[in-house]
């Protein structure tokens, strides 16, 4: 009787652990983060979803600004991916996010523009593409329950969501 006992205490450890290893049996609680016998799922809530205005950022490199000296006429065109993003999101998943949002926070979409100038004689302009971002912000939750002492978590933080809008040209006097 006591080897089937055995057999069947290994069996629930077995079904109990995490996806990264199964943990022989002991009289220590499962760890919390990773649930374990006795803990309910981890529950992820995404709140108070909020616009957070617009960012412009200036990507580095050559290809994203062009000078000449006058007179004569300045093109830029660009033709680039960009790509949505996600900050502060604490290992809450991409999709939950996505969800809260109302965008896809990993979305990359290629576009292409350009833009002109008319440059005087004798003066040098510089022409430059920056890539335009929509802003929103949110607070996020994540909770698990278990039923040992010291068991579950409870943890939340604030985040960004970056959702590309547009490329924006600028021109100065160098």
């Amino acid at each position: 009787m006591k080897k089937q006992l055995a057999v069947l205490a290994a069996g629930l450890v077995v079904v109990g652990a995490s996806m990264a290893a199964a943990q022989p049996a002991s009289a220590l609680p499962a760890h919390t983060d990773q649930g374990g016998v006795g803990c309910g799922p981890v529950v992820t809530k995404v709140s108070n979803v909020k616009s957070a205005g617009t960012i412009t950022k200036s990507p580095s490199g050559g290809n994203w600004q062009v000078s000449a000296v006058g007179p004569g006429t300045l093109s830029l065109t660009k033709s680039v991916s960009v790509s949505n993003s996600v900050t502060g999101n604490g290992g809450v998943s991409a999709g939950t996010v996505s969800g809260s949002v109302g965008f896809n926070v990993t979305s990359t979409y290629t576009t292409a523009t350009g833009y002109s100038i008319q440059v005087p004689k004798g003066q040098t302009w510089v022409l430059r593409a920056d890539a335009v971002y929509t802003v929103k912000s949110f607070h996020w939750t994540q909770k698990q329950s278990c039923n040992v002492p010291g068991g579950g978590f409870s943890k939340s933080g604030d985040g960004k969501a970056y959702k590309f809008s547009e490329l924006k040209y600028r021109s100065y006097r160098a």
